[in-house]
């Protein structure tokens, strides 16, 4: 994953990040007969960041992620949802995160 961010104190970063990943398994709130699945294939997760550096060691901060799956498939009661070769979709997460770190300065 690439970053870039403004100077400290207070930075605003993006993100950016690409490989392969997997989704294991995911379900909607109150959507107990509907669930999905997926196997590996491309994935890439996109950041917005706020940090606010507290000292030459630590951060806080907030983050909003994006995580894009791209080898889902619906599987329901019935079994498989999608029918044809290319039964898999695109799957975007979303995430909020807060998070208190280290700052270990590399270059």
């Amino acid at each position: 994953m690439l970053r870039v961010h403004t100077p400290p104190p207070h930075q605003l970063g993006l993100g950016v990040g690409f490989g392969s990943g997997r989704m294991q398994a995911a379900q909607r709130a109150g959507a107990d007969d509907v669930g999905y699945r997926g196997t590996a294939g491309p994935y890439t997760i996109l950041e917005a960041a706020y940090r606010y550096n507290v000292g030459p060691v630590t951060s806080i901060g907030l983050a909003f992620t994006t995580h894009f799956f791209t080898h889902v498939e619906t599987i329901g009661d019935l079994g498989f949802s999608c029918c044809g070769p290319f039964p898999y979709g695109l799957m975007p997460f979303f995430s909020f995160m807060a998070d208190v770190g280290l700052h270990v300065p590399i270059f």
